[in-house]
């Protein structure tokens, strides 16, 4: 399944680029640093958590994992169309949920 981005968008000289639903959002903060941002509702509250994306000569790096699979498939599929490449190395900072939800995600993607 192919999921639709947004077209870039700029903000105070960041890209930001975001799933057609918004429920993830690239940021770029420096070259080759990005923020990632995934959204879930809690209790029916929108909860947001974060990791980096780094884009080196030898792969990207991802810190930490989305809420949920879909999420994190979704981030993995914005990745390779951005960047051209896909996911070579994954850290997970700590076991809470808003960082490993998305691990079966990656796992499937090797």
């Amino acid at each position: 399944m192919s999921i639709p981005v947004s077209a870039h968008e700029t903000k105070s000289k960041r890209t930001v680029i975001t799933s057609e639903d918004r429920s993830v959002v690239l940021t770029q903060i420096k070259k080759d640093v990005w923020v990632h941002t995934t959204y879930t509702e809690i209790q029916g509250n929108k909860i947001c958590a974060n990791g980096l994306v780094l884009n080196t000569s030898k792969g990207i790096v991802l810190v930490d994992a989305a809420w949920d699979d879909i999420l994190a498939k979704q981030l993995l599929d914005m990745i390779k169309k951005e960047f051209k490449k896909p996911v070579k190395w994954a850290i997970i900072t700590h076991h809470k949920y808003d960082r490993i939800g998305g691990i079966q995600a990656l796992l499937d993607q090797n």
